[in-house]
C-alpha cells in the first residue's frame, strides 16, 4: 500500500521494468488484469518503522528495504511475521521516496 496512486504504481506495476529500455509502455491487456483497493482497518496495527535511515539506525541489511530483489526484504517480513507481534511494515518507496505500508 502507498500514500498516493503514483508510488502504488511504481511499486506494484512498473518496478524496474524500464531499466535499459529505451521504449516505455504497458500494454493494455496488463493494465486490465490490475485492480486498485482502498484498504481501512477499524483496529489499530503495529508496523515497523523503517522510513529514512531507521534499517540503517537498527543495524539491518539495508538491502532487505531497498534492493531490487526481495529475497531479503521477504525473509525479514517472513521473520517478522512467524516470530515477532509486528503486524507489517512502513518504508519509503525507492522510487518516489512517498509512504507505503506493508501488512502481513
Amino acid at each position: 500500500m502507498a500514500s498516493d496512486f503514483k508510488t502504488s504504481f511504481a511499486e506494484a506495476v512498473i518496478r524496474d521494468m524500464y531499466v535499459g529500455k529505451s521504449s516505455r509502455y504497458i500494454s493494455y491487456k496488463r493494465l486490465d488484469s490490475l485492480a486498485i483497493a482502498v484498504i481501512d482497518t477499524s483496529s489499530h496495527v503495529m508496523l515497523l518503522d523503517l522510513r529514512g535511515g531507521k534499517a540503517y539506525e537498527i543495524g539491518m541489511d539495508t538491502d532487505a528495504k531497498g534492493a531490487r530483489d526481495h529475497a531479503q526484504g521477504q525473509a525479514l517480513s517472513k521473520a517478522l511475521h512467524d516470530k515477532t507481534d509486528v503486524d507489517g511494515i512502513v518504508y519509503n518507496s525507492r522510487f518516489t521516496g512517498e509512504e507505503c505500508v506493508v501488512v502481513f
